[in-house]
C-alpha cells in the first residue's frame, strides 16, 4: 500500500518525529480500509508536519511507477507534480478553481481517517468518457509546441467503481456511472497526443525549476532546518542533515559547520543513552568524543553533553545496584569509574557547570562508594563463610565467631543473611557439645583460717532514736573490704569480717531471720562462706580456688560461675558441691535462675548464653547473642516467659535483648526489637509483678511492663525517667510498689506513675556522697550506705523512705590517724576526729559503741586529720587535709575537750606540704605562696608571714619542710618554682638565704647533721641528692637502684628509703650504703618505731615486721591481712602493739618473731 510505502519513506528521511510516525501507522491499521498517500500527505500539510513542497515530492516519487517508471528523478518529480495539482497540494491558489468531482477522489481529512466507502487512486481520463462537470483551467504560461497526432486509447469503464462525492448538503451523491466508450476514432486523438507531450515538458520544467530552487536554499536556512530537528530530539534525522550541511556548507559556513561536526558525534551518544545498555553509550562517549574536543562548536555543546554524562553514570551506577553478580557488578563500577574520569576532563565538563551539577556529581560519587562498598561486601562475606567454614570443622567457635563478627562490624547489613546463620546455628551446637562435667570438684571446709590470735576492736560511731519496728533483724553491707552486721532497729554493729578488695561482693541474706544467715565472698582467699546472721561465726567455707562472680541464691541452691569458665552448684545447708560444669568459655557474670523450670542462664564471655539444668548442671541449649567480650555486666533475667539480656555495646550506649523462650524455659528466639538505654547497665534489673525496672550508670531509668497475652510485642516501656548523669556513675536502686529509690553521688527518690507514664521526682538527699551498697527497703525503713564527702569513712543509715529523715547512723571504716597510752587504757583518734577509749571492755566486746569525744560532729563532712605531730610532751596536732582552716589539738590534760578543732584564719587557702612544729606554733605552707606560724590554741598567727614574691594569681606547691638538726628554728623548703629557702622562725619569718634550684624534687626532704637530702627523677632510676644544709648548694648525686616509692625519711642517724625493686635503703649522713633489707610487697606506714632496740616497720597491706637497725635484719614478721594506717604503739609491760587500721580497726598484736619462709 502506497500510504504505508510513503509513511515508511518520511522515517527513513527523519522528516517526523517517532511519535507521529507511530500515530500515523496506528491509524492506518485501526482504519482497515484503503488510504491513498495523497490523504496522508494532506493530512501532514494541513496539520503543518510538512511544507505542500516536501509533500509534492515524496508524492512524486512514490508515484513515478505509475507513469511508465519516469527514465530519471527529474521526470518523476514533474509526473508527481502534476498529480500533486490535481490534488491541491501545488498552491493555494488553486483552491479556489472548480473541480471535477468525477476527475478526483473526495478525501474527508481527520485524525482518524473515516472512510465511509472504499477509495481508490485517482486516474486521470478523458472528458468524453467521463460524465463530469466542466472544469476551467488553470491559466498556465505559455509553451509553445506542435502538435503531434496519436491515437486515442479508451478507457474501459469496468476499471472503474462509483466513487461517493459529497453534494455539499451533507449527503452523498450517488455514484457517477462510467460508460465504456465505443471504439471509434476520435478528432481529437492526435490533439491528445499533443497535449500529453506538452504536459511532459511543462512538468520538465517546472521540475528543474523545484531542483534549483531546493539547491539554491541558504546555509543558515538548512542549519536552522537541522538545529529545529535536534531541539526536538530527532537525533537520527538532525544528524542526517547535519552531516549533509557539512557535505554542502563544510567550506563556505566553517562555524556552523564545527556545530554540525559536534552534533553528528553527540547525537550518536544521546541516541546510545536512551539504550538498555548504559555502557554503550560511555563507549559512544569514549569513541567520538576525542574527535571533536577541539571544535569551535564544542563550547555551546557542552551543557547540554554534561548533563547526558552525568545521566550515563547514572544508568551504570542504577544497573549496578540492581545485579546480583559480583563480576557483573566490578565490571560496571570500572565503566563508572571510566565516566566519572569524563567527568572530571574539563573539556567536556566546565568547572562552572560541575558547579551547576554538583548536587548531581555528589551522588554519582556516594553512588560509585556505594557500589564498591557492595563489592567489598560480598568478596568479605565469601571469604568469611570460607573462614567460619573452616573454623567450625576444627571446632574453633572462637575463631568463627571472630570472623563473623569482624564481617559485621563493617557489614552491618548482613546480620541476617542465611549463610551466616547457617554456620552460627551450628556454632552454637558445638558450643553446647563442648560443655562438659568437672571432676574435679571445690571442697568444702568447717574450720575458720582467720586467725583468732589476732585481736581487733572497731571503731563504730553510733547515734539516733532508732527503728523499734525492726527488732531482731539484721542488715549486711561491705563496708570498702570488709562486712560488716548491723542490729536493723538501734544500728549497732554486731560483727565485722574482713573479705578482701578484690573479686569480693555484696553480702546474700539467705533469709529474713538472723538465724538464716548470710553468704559472703572472700576474695582474698577465694572461698564462699556462709556466717551466722548474731554472731558471724563461719558454717561452712568452700574453696573454689579462682575469681568467681556473686554468687545466685535460689532456694536451698547456691550458683556461681567462675572465671576460667566452671559453673558450680553448691547446697546452701552445708555447702557441699552438688555439681559442676565446665563451659568452653570464660564466664565473666553470675548466673540467672529461673525457679520456675529449674533452668540457668549462663553467658559466656562473648557471642554464647547455655541453659543449664539446674538439677544436674548439663547444657540443654546454647544461643547466638552475639555480644563482644565483656560487654554484659549483670545476669540475664527471666521473668513470664521472656529473657532479658542487657548488652553494653559502647560506653554510653546499652541494649535490652528480649527473647521469648517456651513452657520449660527452652527455645530462645528473639521476641522483639531490643530496647536502648543512655548509658550502660552495671547493676541487676529489678522484678515487680509484671515489670522489669532497668536502670543504667548515667541515671537511666525504664521500667518495662510484660504483658504475655499481648498479641504483637508483649513487653512495653511504661514508663521512663531521663538520665541524671553525664559520665558514668556507679548508681544502685531499690523499687517498692509506686516508690523508686536511686543512689549515685546522692540518693534520690522517685514517685513511679505508671498510668501517666511518668517517674516523678521527689526529693534528693546527701549530694556529693559516694554510695556504695544498693539502698534496701525493711519493713518500712530504708538502709543505705555512703562514703561522706571529704571523707574515707563510711556511714551506714536507716532513714525514713518518705522523707529521707535519718532514724540512726553509724560510722565505721574511718582511718585510725593516731593512737597514744592514756591512763586506763589507750586512746584512738579517727581522721574524721573522734575520739575513742580502748579500755577493758572494748577490748573484750571487739568493738567500741561510741567515741568519747567527736568535735567532728555527726554531721560532719571533707574531715580527714592525718600527720600527728608531736608538739610537746602532751599536745599532739593534727592538720585537716581537706580544710586546712581546721587544726585537731589532742591534750589528755585537759578534762574537758580533750580533742578539740580550732580554726586558723588562713581563708580558702590550702597547705600543701605537711605542717611542722617550730618556735612553740604550728607553721603551714600555703598555695598562695605564704608560710605561717600559727597559735594552736587560737588559731592566730604568731609573728608575720613568710612571702617570697610569686604571682598574684598563681598556685604554689610547697615540698616537705625540714628543720636543721643543730637549730629546729632554721627551717629548710622548697618549692616548684625552682627556689630553695632557709629561713628562721619566731616572731618575724625571714629568709637567712635562697638559692635556685634546677632539680625538681620528688618527693620529701629529710635531714642528718650538716646535710639535707633529697630525690629526683633520672632517665632510668631516679637520684638521691645530697645538699649543704647551710649553703643549700648540691654536693652529691647517687643513682638509686629503681624509683622511689617512699622516702626519703630521718630515722635516728639514718636516712632510709624504698625503691620500686622491693628494698628498703639506709644511707649516713655521707650518702653512703650502710644496708639494705627484702620487705613485702607493698608500701610502709608512718615511721619504723623502736621496741626493744628493734624497729617496727608497718606496711600498708597489713604487715608488720621487727628489723634489727643497725644492718638491717628481719627478725620477725607478722601479715595481718587487712590495710593498715599508722604506726604501731607498743603498750604495757609486754610491748603488746596496737596496730591502726585504715577501716577503722585496731589490731593487737605481739611483736613477731618469725620469719615467714620464702
Amino acid at each position: 500500500m502506497l500510504a504505508h510505502e510513503l509513511i515508511d519513506l518520511l522515517e527513513r528521511r527523519g522528516l517526523l518525529d517517532q511519535e507521529i510516525i507511530e500515530a500515523l501507522r496506528d491509524q492506518l491499521a485501526q482504519s482497515g480500509r484503503k488510504v491513498t498517500p495523497e490523504t496522508v500527505a494532506k493530512l501532514l500539510v494541513d496539520n503543518e508536519h510538512l511544507t505542500r513542497f516536501q509533500a509534492t515530492k515524496l508524492i512524486g516519487e512514490l508515484r513515478a511507477g505509475e507513469y511508465g517508471q519516469a527514465a530519471n528523478a527529474d521526470e518523476a518529480e514533474v509526473i508527481a507534480g502534476a498529480i500533486a495539482d490535481d490534488l491541491e497540494l501545488a498552491d493555494d491558489d488553486a483552491a479556489d478553481s472548480p473541480v471535477d468531482a468525477d476527475m478526483v477522489e473526495e478525501v474527508e481529512v481527520a485524525e482518524a481517517l473515516p472512510m465511509d466507502a472504499e477509495v481508490v487512486e485517482a486516474v486521470p481520463m478523458d472528458a468524453e468518457v467521463m460524465e463530469a462537470e466542466a472544469v476551467d483551467a488553470e491559466p498556465v504560461d505559455a509553451v509553445p509546441m506542435d502538435a503531434v497526432a496519436v491515437d486515442a486509447v479508451p478507457v474501459d469503464a469496468d476499471v472503474m467503481e462509483a466513487v461517493p462525492v459529497d453534494d455539499g448538503s451533507g449527503g452523498t451523491r450517488p455514484p457517477v456511472t462510467r460508460r465504456k466508450p465505443q471504439e471509434e476514432k476520435s478528432v481529437w486523438d492526435s490533439f491528445k497526443i499533443y497535449g500529453v507531450a506538452g504536459i511532459i515538458l511543462m512538468l520538465l520544467i517546472g521540475g528543474f525549476a523545484l531542483w534549483w530552487i531546493l539547491n539554491s536554499q541558504d546555509s543558515s536556512e538548512y542549519i536552522a532546518n537541522a538545529d529545529d530537528l535536534y531541539d526536538s530530539s530527532s537525533f537520527p534525522a538532525a544528524r542526517e542533515q547535519y552531516e549533509t550541511f557539512v557535505y554542502k556548507f563544510g567550506s563556505t559556513d566553517p562555524v556552523n559547520a564545527s556545530k554540525a561536526r559536534v552534533r553528528i558525534a553527540t547525537t550518536q551518544i544521546y541516541e546510545a543513552v536512551t539504550s538498555g545498555d548504559p555502557t554503550k553509550a560511555l563507549s559512544e562517549a569514549k569513541r567520538l568524543l576525542p574527535t571533536v574536543e577541539d571544535e569551535e562548536g564544542m563550547g555551546d555543546e557542552l551543557p547540554a553533553l554534561a548533563d547526558n554524562l552525568v545521566t550515563v553514570g547514572e544508568n551504570i551506577a542504577s544497573k549496578a545496584e540492581k545485579v546480583r553478580d559480583t563480576e557483573e557488578k566490578k565490571a560496571l563500577l570500572a565503566a563508572l569509574d571510566e565516566l566519572i574520569e569524563l567527568t572530571q576532563n574539563a573539556k567536556y565538563v566546565s568547572s562552572s557547570l560541575r558547579q551547576n551539577l554538583a548536587t548531581r556529581l555528589a551522588e554519582l560519587g556516594e553512588d560509585r562508594s556505594r557500589i564498591n562498598r557492595t563489592i567489598n561486601r560480598n568478596v568479605h562475606l565469601a571469604d568469611t563463610l570460607v573462614a567460619m567454614r573452616e573454623s567450625l570443622d576444627a571446632q574453633q567457635t572462637k575463631q568463627a565467631y571472630d570472623a563473623r563478627k569482624q564481617l559485621l562490624r563493617d557489614y552491618p547489613e548482613l546480620t541476617d543473611d542465611e549463610e551466616l546463620e547457617k554456620l552460627i546455628v551450628e556454632a552454637s551446637g558445638i558450643q553446647q557439645q563442648l560443655v562438659s562435667a568437672v571432676s574435679d570438684v571445690p571442697e568444702t571446709f568447717r574450720d575458720d583460717l582467720q586467725t583468732k590470735d589476732l585481736k581487733s576492736i572497731v571503731l563504730a560511731n553510733r547515734a539516733g532514736s532508732g527503728a523499734p519496728g525492726l527488732v531482731n533483724r539484721i542488715v549486711y553491707f561491705q563496708v570498702r573490704g570488709s562486712v560488716m552486721a548491723f542490729e536493723a532497729d538501734t544500728g549497732k554493729n554486731l560483727w565485722r569480717r574482713f573479705v578482701g578488695y578484690r573479686h569480693s561482693h555484696l553480702p546474700t541474706p539467705l533469709g529474713d531471720l538472723p538465724v538464716d544467715g548470710v553468704l559472703l565472698s572472700d576474695g582474698a582467699r577465694g572461698e564462699v562462706q556462709r556466717l551466722s546472721g548474731t554472731e558471724g561465726e563461719l558454717q561452712w567455707r568452700t574453696v573454689i580456688g579462682e575469681p568467681f562472680n556473686a554468687p545466685q541464691v535460689d532456694g536451698e541452691d547456691v550458683y556461681l560461675s567462675t572465671e576460667s569458665g566452671r559453673l558450680v552448684a553448691l547446697d546452701a545447708i552445708d555447702g557441699e558441691v552438688k555439681w559442676a560444669t565446665q563451659l568452653p568459655q570464660p564466664t565473666p557474670v553470675s548466673p540467672g535462675v529461673s525457679d520456675k523450670a529449674s533452668r540457668i542462664y549462663q553467658v559466656g564471655d562473648h557471642s554464647n548464653l547455655y541453659i543449664i539444668d539446674g538439677k544436674n548442671g548439663k547444657c540443654i541449649e546454647s544461643f547466638y547473642t552475639q555480644h563482644a567480650e565483656g560487654a554484659i555486666r549483670v545476669p540475664p533475667v527471666a521473668h513470664l516467659g521472656h529473657l532479658f539480656v542487657i548488652e553494653n555495646i559502647d560506653p554510653k550506649t546499652a541494649r535490652i535483648h528480649i527473647l521469648r523462650m517456651d513452657d520449660k524455659g527452652l527455645g530462645l528466639q528473639q521476641a522483639q526489637p531490643p530496647i536502648l538505654m543512655t548509658g550502660n547497665v552495671i547493676t541487676p534489673p529489678k522484678i515487680q509483678r509484671r515489670r522489669v525496672i532497668v536502670l543504667s550508670d548515667r541515671g537511666e531509668v525504664k521500667v518495662l511492663d510484660v504483658d504475655p497475652a499481648a498479641e504483637n510485642e508483649q513487653v512495653t516501656v511504661i514508663a521512663q525517667q531521663v538520665a541524671s548523669y553525664d559520665h558514668p556513675t556507679a548508681t544502685q536502686m531499690d523499687v517498692d510498689k509506686s516508690q523508686m529509690w536511686i543512689t549515685g553521688t546522692r540518693i534520690n527518690r522517685y514517685q513511679l506513675q505508671a498510668n501517666t507514664g511518668r517517674i516523678v521526682f521527689s526529693w534528693a538527699k546527701h549530694a556529693g556522697d559516694a554510695f556504695i551498697a544498693p539502698p534496701k527497703l525493711l519493713d518500712g525503713v530504708l538502709f543505705h550506705a555512703r562514703v561522706l564527702k571529704g571523707t574515707k569513712g563510711v556511714r551506714v543509715a536507716a532513714v525514713d523512705p518518705d522523707t529521707g529523715e535519718t532514724r540512726w547512723q553509724t560510722d565505721v571504716g574511718v582511718p585510725v590517724a593516731m593512737l597514744t597510752p592514756t591512763s586506763g587504757g589507750v586512746h584512738a583518734i579517727t581522721s574524721q576526729a573522734a575520739l575513742y577509749m580502748l579500755d577493758g571492755d572494748a577490748y573484750k566486746q571487739g568493738i567500741t559503741g561510741s567515741p568519747i569525744e567527736n568535735p567532728g560532729g555527726t554531721d560532719g563532712f571533707t574531715l580527714r586529720f592525718e600527720d600527728p605531730l608531736q608538739l610537746d610532751e602532751d599536745i599532739t596536732v593534727l592538720l585537716n587535709a581537706e580544710d586546712s582552716r581546721q587544726l585537731a589539738v589532742y591534750n589528755p590534760t585537759r578534762r574537758r575537750e580533750t580533742l578539740r578543732i580550732v580554726k586558723l584564719g588562713v581563708g580558702f587557702n590550702k597547705a600543701t606540704a605537711p605542717p611542722l612544729i617550730a618556735a612553740g606554733g604550728v607553721l603551714i605552707a600555703l598555695d598562695n605562696g605564704r608560710i605561717v606560724l600559727k597559735n594552736h590554741r587560737t588559731g592566730a598567727d604568731l609573728g608575720s608571714p613568710f612571702q617570697p614574691a610569686a604571682a598574684p594569681e598563681g598556685k604554689v606547691d610547697w615540698y616537705q619542710m625540714v628543720p636543721l638538726p643543730s637549730d629546729p628554728e632554721q627551717i629548710v623548703i622548697g618549692d616548684d618554682r625552682g627556689k630553695l629557702y632557709r629561713i628562721r622562725a619566731g616572731d618575724q619569718l625571714r629568709s637567712l638565704s635562697e638559692v635556685d634550684n634546677p632539680n625538681k624534687l620528688l618527693g620529701p626532704m629529710a635531714a642528718i647533721g650538716e646535710s639535707l637530702f633529697a630525690t629526683t627523677a633520672g632517665p632510668a632510676a631516679d637520684v638521691l641528692l645530697r645538699y649543704d644544709i647551710n649553703s643549700l648548694q648540691e654536693t652529691q648525686r647517687l643513682t638509686l637502684e629503681g624509683r622511689v616509692v617512699w622516702g626519703p625519711v630521718s630515722v635516728e642517724d639514718k636516712i632510709l628509703l624504698r625503691t620500686d625493686d622491693g628494698k628498703l635503703r639506709a644511707y649516713d649522713g655521707a650518702a653512703k650504703a650502710l644496708w639494705e633489707a627484702d620487705l613485702p610487697a607493698g608500701r610502709p606506714v608512718g615511721l619504723p618505731v623502736a621496741v626493744d632496740g628493734q624497729w617496727m616497720l608497718v606496711g600498708e597491706p597489713g604487715w608488720l615486721i621487727a628489723m634489727n637497725p643497725s644492718d638491717g635484719s628481719i627478725s620477725g614478721q607478722t601479715n595481718i591481712g587487712e590495710p593498715l594506717s599508722a604506726a604501731p604503739l607498743p603498750v604495757g609491760r609486754s610491748n603488746r602493739l596496737f596496730v591502726p587500721g585504715s577501716e577503722g580497726v585496731v589490731y593487737i598484736t605481739d611483736v613477731p618473731t618469725e620469719v615467714p619462709s620464702p
